[in-house]
């Protein structure tokens, strides 16, 4: 009797073992055409963002490589990669030159206080009216004339703005407002006459008045340079010590 009684729950169990894999299996194809590929998103699943209007936003640009676009300008060329002036130019940046020294100097022999630099006024006014006089000699003798440029124009323009400001300093700051202008000035004119004006002259006569006037040039800077060090605050002691 008991023998029997296990023999058919023995039986009932693979039946229902059985019954219990019959149904998995009707089940699987269900389940592999609801999910065709398990190994990524489906389309449906990717979507674009939505902006507040509804329509789809379009994609970020990349983010910027710290690297110029070959569509940017190039930056402004310094003094040494300007195209070469023709001498009419050269003719125009020189008179610009000494014209603005010329003229700055006419006040400052008015209004400076400092014996030195009263001095220092008049010695520009006379080496800078002798430069003029020649190169208006030189251009009558060679039949051209002065032709602007960006660089003369420029010259012209921050002359005007120096003379301007000397006529509004006081009494008190002429002197420092105009070492410090000319300084400057005579600064890039040495610079120019190196690096642009004796080099692109082409005719010989022009060429070694521009040398002769690199020369004077150069002494009044040195001379500037002295006068401004000179003027400059000395160091007071420490007398704590």
């Amino acid at each position: 009797m008991v023998r029997s009684t296990r023999r058919a729950l023995t039986l009932g169990s693979l039946a229902l073992a059985l019954l219990a894999c019959r149904h998995e299996g009707q089940q699987a194809p269900a389940a592999s055409e609801a999910a065709p590929n398990s190994t990524g998103p489906t389309l449906a699943a990717v979507q674009l963002p939505v902006s507040a209007g509804g329509a789809t936003s379009a994609p970020l640009p990349p983010a910027p490589t710290g690297e110029p676009s070959a569509a940017e300008p190039p930056a402004q060329d310094s003094l040494r990669e300007r195209a070469p002036l023709s001498d009419e130019q050269i003719v125009a940046v020189s008179n610009a030159a000494d014209r603005g020294a010329l003229d700055q100097a006419k006040v400052a022999r008015d209004k400076a206080r400092d014996a030195n630099v009263k001095k220092l006024a008049e010695r520009l006014s006379a080496e800078h009216g002798e430069l003029d006089r020649a190169r208006t000699e030189l251009v009558s003798k060679l039949g051209i004339k002065a032709s602007p440029s960006a660089l003369s124009d420029e010259l012209g323009t921050d002359a005007v703005s120096s003379l301007a400001t000397l006529k509004k300093a006081g009494p008190a700051d002429f002197d420092a407002v105009y070492v410090d202008a000319q300084l400057r000035s005579h600064q890039r004119l040495v610079e120019l006459l190196d690096t642009q004006l004796i080099g692109s002259a082409k005719n010989v006569d022009l060429k070694h008045f521009l040398q002769n006037a690199r020369n004077r040039t150069q002494a009044q800077l040195e001379l500037l340079t002295e006068l401004s060090r000179a003027r400059a605050p000395k160091p007071t002691a420490d007398k704590s010590k």
